[in-house]
């Protein structure tokens, strides 16, 4: 996804493996919290409310930093407990980072 479709400054997507063959993505974006337009205004709102967002009709699911600056959206295709437990772990990471 393009960053400027969720009105975020800048994004990166990462795909990689845990405990299976690339089974995890990872799409992280950045927004500037002193500037959002309308739509990173309705993007972070829907996620706080939520735990997640609408794009092209459908609920994606994400974790906003507490600064706001940053947007997670974490996809893992294993549901073994140990990566269910690492995904929390790293949701949990992102939601308090403060920078």
């Amino acid at each position: 996804m393009k960053a400027d479709f969720i009105g975020a400054a800048n994004g990166a997507k990462f795909q990689f493996g845990y405990n299976g063959n690339n089974n995890v993505t990872v799409e992280l974006y950045e927004f500037n919290p002193d500037n959002l337009n309308e739509t990173a205004k309705a993007v972070q709102d829907e996620v706080k409310n939520k735990g997640t967002f609408t794009i092209m009709s459908q609920q994606v699911p994400a974790v906003l930093s507490d600064s706001g600056k940053f947007l997670m959206i974490y996809k893992d295709s294993t549901t073994s407990d140990e990566n269910k437990a690492r995904a929390e772990e790293v949701k949990k990471l992102v939601q308090e980072f403060k920078k």
